[in-house]
């Protein structure tokens, strides 16, 4: 076969195979702004960038609000938007639906647009620095991360900020928390307080304020970059003392347990009948090397004089929760009937009932026509603090489905970070029938309970005749109730 032949059919297979082809992950890579200093009331235009050949959706959280979500019409989209006040403020891309196209991936760092008035607007001459690398990837929690770059200058002249993207604060870090500086590293041990994905902000310190007040810019010299933040693998060496009794202190001896309390699921394992997970309030104190236990007296099955025992330690994710420390076997001292066993206090016989998570339903709009859509909103929310803080560590899925006589409309999952986490959930009406919202945890650890109060979550929707104006309608005569012999007669 020629060259020219070859060229031929492989063109004429990559277009009839193309439609085949699956398409490659749509990811969001950048983020620009023009212009990064603008005067109020002038419009500021977002240039969002992605890869991949597949579509997909995504919002602007601009510091006043979030505008989208938005789809690609290429391989960028521009979106417009005019802010309402001055300011400094915070830009962050994120994927979102919209319409059939799913969520975009990936998370670009941070932009920051300052607005003001014009007459007070000025720009500051300050250095410009530039992040290249973060290391290690993924970040470990408790351990130091090397920023690499130019235009850092010395502490004083640019201060560093690390924050995560769950509640966009930022943390400045100064003192044992910055170990070295120099103009291209800084080598660093930020405040972990949650994985997932969080961001280091490098920017002049505010500038004193010109003559009679106003606002003084320095938008274009900040630097970014995104890193992930991941545990370390912990190891369990030991116990002591030997022979515990339960109502006694267990120490867990090891090393990369953290100093995240929470960051790890603590497993009593009972040899030969299972696991059960340790309630925070049975933990005494938790520090990298050693966790102090609370041997509990009130479960039997699981704990008792003479059982042999093992501690495991886990991590909650997407497939469940995964074993990433096992401890060796242990035993619990047989002889423990002159020992004191003390209760803890306000830890009940009954798991599940210490941290509740409940679900609030939002007001339903029930004027639905077919065709439209059937839209479900609230929010989960817990008051534990305890419980908040774990989930921003390991988010409990929370699987949701809309239903019309039984039959799944539209179904998907939303995962349940800190205190508040909204949802939004909608399916197109395309049959009649009542169509209801169904809410089921997919992970839920056995000390949280799950309340959704979903009496009011229901739409009907009837289906409405077409009324063709060709067809004649059919009257029935009117009916009249006589006395007898008051009757007409009809005359032949």
């Amino acid at each position: 076969m020629t060259a020219r032949c070859a060229t031929r059919l492989a063109l004429f297979l990559a277009l009839s195979l193309g439609s085949a082809l699956p398409a490659l992950a749509a990811t969001l890579t950048r983020l620009e702004v023009a212009p990064p200093v603008a005067r109020l009331g002038a419009p500021v235009e977002f240039t969002v960038f992605k890869t991949g050949r597949g579509n997909c959706g995504f919002q602007i959280q601009t510091g006043e609000g979030r505008i989208g979500p938005f789809g690609f019409p290429g391989a960028s989209k521009r979106v417009s938007h005019t802010y309402s006040r001055a300011g400094s403020f915070d830009v962050r891309v994120s994927g979102a639906r919209h319409g059939s196209k799913p969520a975009c991936g990936g998370s670009p760092a941070l932009v920051r647009v300052v607005v003001g008035e014009a007459r007070l607007l000025e720009e500051v001459d300050v250095p410009r620095a530039t992040i290249r690398r973060a290391s290690p990837s993924p970040a470990i929690v408790g351990q130091a991360v090397t920023i690499t770059g130019e235009g850092f200058g010395r502490p004083g002249e640019m201060e560093l900020l690390f924050g995560s993207y769950d509640d966009l604060r930022r943390i400045p870090l100064g003192g044992r928390q910055v170990r070295s500086w120099s103009d291209r590293e800084i080598v660093v041990v930020p405040p972990y307080e949650t994985t997932g994905t969080h961001f280091f902000l490098l920017r002049p310190p505010p500038p004193p304020l010109p003559p009679g007040g106003g606002l003084v810019a320095t938008a274009g010299r900040d630097a970014s970059i995104n890193v992930e933040v991941a545990m370390p693998r912990p190891a369990i060496t030991g116990y002591r003392p030997a022979g515990v009794c339960p109502g006694s202190t267990l120490v867990i001896q090891g090393r990369n347990f953290t100093e995240l309390r929470g960051g790890f699921t603590l497993l009593w394992q009972k040899v030969g009948a299972g696991s059960i997970s340790m309630r925070d309030e049975r933990i005494r104190s938790w520090s990298d090397a050693a966790i102090h236990l609370q041997v509990p007296t009130d479960l039997p099955a699981y704990i008792a004089p003479g059982d042999r025992f093992r501690i495991d330690l886990g991590v909650r994710n997407d497939r469940g929760l995964e074993i990433v420390a096992r401890g060796r076997e242990g035993r619990l001292g047989e002889r423990c009937g002159d020992q004191p066993t003390p209760r803890i206090p306000g830890v009940g016989p009954v798991l599940g009932t210490k941290h509740g998570l409940t679900f609030t339903l939002a007001p339903v709009n029930r004027r639905v026509a077919m065709g439209q859509n059937v839209v479900f909103g609230g929010t989960f929310e817990t008051t534990s603090t305890t419980l908040a803080s774990r989930l921003r560590t390991q988010p409990m899925k929370i699987l949701w489905r809309i239903e019309r006589e039984g039959e799944v409309m539209a179904r998907g999952a939303v995962p349940a970070k800190g205190r508040r986490t909204p949802l939004l959930v909608r399916a197109k009406a395309t049959k009649a029938g009542t169509y209801r919202l169904v809410l089921e945890p997919a992970n839920r650890p056995r000390d949280v309970s799950f309340r959704a109060d979903l009496g009011e979550a229901w739409v009907r929707i009837v289906q409405m005749e077409r009324l063709d104006p060709r067809k004649k309608i059919e009257l029935e005569p009117r009916k009249r109730n006589l006395p007898q012999g008051l009757e007409p007669r009809i005359r032949p």
